[in-house]
């Protein structure tokens, strides 16, 4: 079958693009033909007529409709399979595949046609602190701090609030116009970037490429598929079709691009890239837990910082000599994005220099060896996510997990059978099953070996191959 791969690169790279990489060479391993047709959001150009240009191609980009017209004349592929379409290729490429009648196959890697974060997750621009004694009753939309006599709250969107930075927000899920989404400046706190995401997806509804000039779309998990059909999608479209991981994929996290390290005094990356024989030296003979994804608010990293910040001063209560507890555990965040420095001055304030690492964007081969040798993973999202494929990364090595309880993954695990689930937002929950987990490590460690069984069974790149086999001869006869 000859595939047409089409998909928007981002300026930093994450989840979306390892997914795409990995489907390209599952269809060429099983001899298909795959045809990229890749933008980069690194083209972007500076300057106020470069932002105006790009903000309408963002709504209709005429050059990519001729473009991939041309492209589709030339190759005659039997299916067309999107990716992420914004802001550069723009839903003009739909229409250029009605044109020439192929079939479009969409993934949907996130909430965009519903969402202009895209996440349905907002971040709260304000907080009060009131002064209240700790005798008081508990106050609703109120979160108290066990180790503070002040009692914060934050924006809510909902009724929801995690406390901190932000909460779950549907707002605009099954509305005709994004007035919410204007108001709260959603894109990137922009009003002119929602505007331009607003006009992009209203536009497109009204002249109906949405419900009919996309064939097929793929949610990853059973929760998204229901939540874009309350969108307005089309339920007869909408297949669910999972991420997986591909076995012979060498990738880097994060990021392709190869640049030159600089070693700090202690032998590490001051970047944040550092060799094998590094991360081996950091982890040898100490027990840590794992955390591996993008900074962002929506992630929860720190929530899980404060939890464990609460977990080292329960410990330091708990310790009585001669006790196994009195070795050195140590908290490893793998990752990059905007809350970096946020983070490192987090982990400052709460004196955790000694016991929490940020290792900064690592090379896959790193990733996987504190993949395989962490006691769990933590995957404390705030928002729901479309489907946490770090959680089966490390399943997969046998390796459990410790989720958030809102977030899709928690779907992946059994509660005590293959994983652990803790209260989403909850510093103080997810403290007690960190506590837990270290203290009861052959249970965990009978977890990991649930959840591989689980995950080779249900995530392997061989059952995702036929359900992407049959959506596309699905499509090929509608």
């Amino acid at each position: 079958m000859k595939i047409i791969q089409a998909h928007n690169y981002y300026q930093q790279a994450g989840g979306e693009d390892a997914v795409v990489e990995a489907e390209r060479e599952l269809l060429s391993e099983y001899g298909n033909i795959v045809i990229p047709f890749y933008k980069s959001n690194e083209a972007l150009g500076p300057g106020l007529w470069a932002l105006f240009k790009t903000s309408l191609q963002t709504i209709w980009n005429r050059q990519t409709y001729r473009e991939f017209r041309k492209l589709l004349q030339k190759e005659h592929p039997d299916v067309v399979h999107c990716h992420n379409t914004f802001p550069l290729i723009s839903p003009s490429i739909y229409w250029a595949c009605a044109k020439e009648d192929v079939p479009v196959v969409q993934t949907l890697h996130n909430y965009r046609l519903l969402c202009a974060t895209p996440f349905l997750f907002r971040q709260s621009s304000q907080s009060l602190k009131v002064k209240m004694p700790r005798t008081a009753g508990p106050v609703q939309g109120v979160q108290v701090d066990k180790n503070e006599s002040t009692i914060s709250t934050a924006l809510t969107c909902n009724g929801l609030n995690d406390g901190s930075t932000g909460a779950i927000c549907e707002l605009c899920v099954g509305k005709r116009l994004p007035f919410s989404a204007l108001r709260y400046r959603c894109y990137r706190n922009s009003l002119a970037g929602t505007v331009v995401w607003a006009a992009m997806v209203v536009f497109h509804r009204l002249i109906g490429t949405w419900s009919r000039k996309v064939t097929a779309y793929i949610a990853l998990t059973e929760f998204q598929k229901q939540k874009i059909i309350e969108g307005g999608l089309p339920a007869d479209k909408v297949w669910v079709k999972p991420n997986f991981l591909q076995k012979t994929a060498d990738r880097r996290q994060g990021t392709d691009k190869e640049h030159e390290e600089t070693k700090r005094e202690d032998g590490f990356s001051a970047e944040g890239r550092n060799d094998l024989n590094d991360i081996e030296r950091l982890t040898r003979g100490q027990p840590y837990a794992l955390f591996v994804g993008r900074l962002s608010p929506e992630k929860g990293c720190d929530v899980l910082i404060r939890a464990w910040s609460l977990f080292e001063q329960k410990r330091t209560l708990d310790l009585r000599p001669p006790s196994s507890d009195n070795q050195k555990l140590q908290l490893l965040i793998v990752g990059d994005g905007p809350e970096l420095n946020s983070l490192e001055k987090l982990t400052i304030d709460l004196r955790l220099l000694t016991s929490v690492r940020l290792l900064g964007k690592q090379p896959k081969e790193s990733v996987s060896h504190l993949m395989r040798s962490a006691q769990f993973l933590v995957f404390p999202s705030i928002w729901y996510e479309t489907f946490g494929l770090t959680v089966v990364e490390a399943g997969l090595q046998g390796t459990p997990s410790m989720i958030s309880d809102q977030s899709v993954a928690a779907s992946f695990v059994k509660d005590g059978d293959s994983g652990v689930i803790f209260k989403t937002g909850s510093a103080g929950d997810l403290t007690e099953k960190i506590k837990w987990a270290f203290k009861h490590s052959e249970t965990m460690e009978r977890m990991g070996d649930q959840a591989k069984r689980d995950f080779e069974q249900n995530y392997s790149p061989e059952v995702n191959y036929k359900i992407m086999m049959s959506l596309y001869h699905e499509v090929l006869r509608r």
